[in-house]
């Protein structure tokens, strides 16, 4: 072989070399493509069920909000229904009070007119109208 014919068997040597490394670098540059497309199909996936989670839980958040809602209307309902109610008693025990009060004040006059008393005298001492009683006086005799 001659010294031009192994310079030429060199170069070709070289580029086969050359093709044969690019050939090899393409082919792990398309490997390392796909596997990036993969990871980036498995991250759509993932993304796409994070996002599915995040609507839920937003659909369950203005669920518990609604319902929240509907509680605290109930609650202010009941609270309102309790005050009401508080008035009524309170009403009604002023009135049970004053009824007491009349009829003590009737019972007293009572007894002072069973021991002989004056109606005016027992009117001033009971302070109660001195048609009344006369009126007890009437329901003694």
């Amino acid at each position: 072989m001659t010294h031009e014919q192994y310079l030429a068997y060199e170069s070709r040597l070289k580029q086969v070399m050359d093709e044969e490394s690019r050939r090899v670098s393409m082919e792990q540059m398309k490997q390392e493509i796909e596997q990036m497309q993969q990871e980036i199909e498995q991250m759509k996936q993932e993304n796409e069920q994070i996002e599915q989670k995040n609507e839920r839980m937003q659909r369950e958040n203005e669920q518990t909000e609604q319902k929240n809602e509907l509680m605290k209307q109930e609650n202010e309902r009941k609270e309102k229904e309790l005050e009401q109610q508080k008035k009524q008693i309170a009403h009604q025990m002023e009135q049970a009070s004053k009824e007491a009060e009349q009829k003590a004040k009737e019972s007293v006059a009572s007894q002072l007119l069973q021991k002989g008393m004056s109606t005016e005298e027992v009117a001033t001492l009971t302070d109660l109208p001195l048609d009344r009683i006369h009126h007890i006086k009437r329901e003694i005799e």
